[in-house]
């Protein structure tokens, strides 16, 4: 098998794999909203609210595990202040994120490198070390972030710009925290 057929052959099961992936979680969360588990466990306790809240801020940004987080948060805040669980899911996500930035960002440089020559790779570089885009890759990766879409992309294009840890916590935590928001605030209108 040549390598280009061996590597088409592994796209296609990563995205058979990815596929089967999402159809199980959006059951998992068809099953959370349609059986009421949610607030069966957290009931209106704060005590279990929180960790909750927390661990969906983790699977909350995985592109396999963000539709059964958004469920838990919608849940959530339709009995607790949208802003406290907000608060503490963009703790829980920022956990998910850096666990994402740093594999996403070794995943994107090996790959690069695997599918590149050496002065395709040189040229790759120069154009990310362009000062336009030092900035530029770090917004868009923010935006998406923020938005309901899942992480990994948004990880990627900050990975690409080599964004330090310190710069790159803040910014996880702002940019989650809103993106929880807009989902708690969706869940408050339905009280």
């Amino acid at each position: 098998m040549s390598r280009a057929r061996a590597e088409e052959h592994r796209a296609r099961l990563h995205r058979a794999r990815a596929t089967f992936l999402v159809v199980i979680s959006l059951y998992v969360a068809y099953e959370l909203l349609i059986t009421g588990a949610i607030n069966a466990w957290v009931g209106d306790s704060l005590a279990r609210a929180l960790p909750a809240s927390f661990i969906a801020g983790v699977f909350f940004t995985s592109l396999l595990s963000v539709i059964p987080a958004t469920v838990v948060f919608f849940e959530i805040t339709q009995v607790f202040n949208p802003f406290v669980i907000a608060a503490v899911g963009a703790a829980g996500a920022v956990i998910g994120d850096l666990f994402l930035f740093l594999f996403v960002r070794e995943a994107v440089k090996d790959r690069t490198t695997l599918f590149l020559k050496e002065s395709q790779r040189r040229q790759l570089r120069a154009f990310f070390r362009h000062p336009f885009l030092h900035w530029l890759l770090p917004l868009f990766g923010a935006l998406i972030i923020a938005s309901p879409l899942p992480d990994e992309l948004g990880l990627a294009l900050m990975g690409l710009s080599h964004m330090n840890l310190k710069v790159f916590i803040p910014i996880s935590y702002s940019m989650n925290f809103l993106g929880i928001l807009l989902v708690a605030s969706l869940g408050g209108v339905f009280r």
